[in-house]
């Protein structure tokens, strides 16, 4: 199987895995990459998904990784940008919005330790699906 095929459309399947979720939630989806909306930049960074609490006015973030894609330092600032994000506005304003990373099969002690050297693993707004 060729990789430069198989990585995109693992990733655009996590996004959708990580799009499902959200919405299993009970919260809309306002963009994503992969072929749908994209999503406006955090800082420098585009994030994969974003969605939205209506009722709490607070917004979510979702970045989809693959295996190959975790331990570099283009995700690590992405990780640091997303997982200290402050709602400034509406009824959440001042929490922190809740970072979710949805993660290829295999790589969850990769994920792990790339948190650790951040020193973001007890951070309660981030989630790992």
């Amino acid at each position: 199987m060729d990789s430069s095929i198989s990585i995109p459309d693992e990733h655009k399947g996590l996004v959708r895995k990580l799009m499902e979720h959200f919405e299993s939630m009970g919260l809309i989806v306002t963009c994503a990459c992969s072929g749908y909306v994209d999503c406006e930049k955090v800082k420098i960074f585009e994030p994969d998904v974003r969605a939205r609490d209506v009722n709490q006015e607070l917004d979510y973030i979702g970045e989809a990784k693959t295996c190959g894609n975790i331990n570099n330092q283009y995700t690590k600032q992405q990780f640091q940008e997303f997982a200290n994000k402050v709602m400034t506005s509406g009824k959440s304003i001042g929490k922190d919005v809740p970072f979710y990373i949805i993660i290829s099969k295999g790589c969850e002690s990769e994920l792990h330790q790339v948190l650790i050297e951040l020193g973001l693993e007890n951070r309660k707004n981030i989630h790992i699906i």
